[in-house]
């Protein structure tokens, strides 16, 4: 959904002074290329927690209005029979990560300059159990209950959490239960035109299910 939201954005507000993160280079390359306005690239696995201070060198040097945190994902199976490591995959870059990036952008001076704060919840997976995905619905619990206790909190940023169902990417296993059953799945293009629509109105609602 990262790379849809990157077009839809592209397309009706040129992005400027963009870094784009993820950890695939060849991926990063392609999507700068077909983007209207020029933007830098940073290839990082942000489940690797030294990497969270490598992004915050670079927002720092950038200077965004806005950040959007995309990243998430959890091993697919049983929890006992997943190994802890591919567990503590899913919750570094789907809870932790997030939890210590936006730590620093609320209490560090130098990022001030940031006025708007996204992360992409699920409404599949962060009120209920999800079988078969334990440690990735764990973790979006996690940073459900956290961003709405910091807007609880009077947070003086633009905080937002987006709660989309399943969506039909990569992400979602080709065996899994929504495709088996044949659910209703999100296009990702239409989940980035909503995204956009309420990233962009400064009245935009704390939390956005879909």
């Amino acid at each position: 959904m990262g790379r849809a939201v990157c077009f839809e954005m592209d397309r009706r507000k040129p992005l400027e002074k963009a870094l784009l993160v993820a950890r695939q280079e060849d991926s990063l390359l392609n999507l700068s290329k077909d983007l209207k306005a020029p933007s830098q690239i940073q290839r990082l696995d942000l489940a690797a927690p030294e990497n969270v201070d490598v992004l915050l060198t670079q927002l720092k040097i950038i200077r965004p209005q806005r950040v959007f945190y995309f990243a998430g994902g959890g091993c697919y199976g049983s929890f006992a029979s997943k190994m802890w490591k591919d567990h503590l995959w899913g919750l570094q870059v789907t809870f932790l990560t997030p939890a210590r990036l936006l730590h620093s952008l609320l209490s560090d001076p130098a990022l001030t300059c940031i006025e708007q704060i996204i992360f992409v919840g699920s409404q599949v997976a962060d009120n209920q159990g999800d079988s078969g995905a334990s440690s990735y619905a764990a973790a979006k619990h996690g940073l459900r209950g956290l961003i709405q206790s910091i807007v609880a909190e009077g947070c003086s940023r633009d905080l937002r959490l987006f709660r989309p169902g399943y969506m039909d990417t990569d992400m979602l296993p080709p065996n899994c239960p929504p495709r088996r059953q044949g659910r209703l799945l999100i296009n990702p293009e239409e989940a980035a035109c909503i995204f956009v629509d309420w990233a962009l109105d400064p009245f935009g609602k704390a939390v956005l299910d879909l």
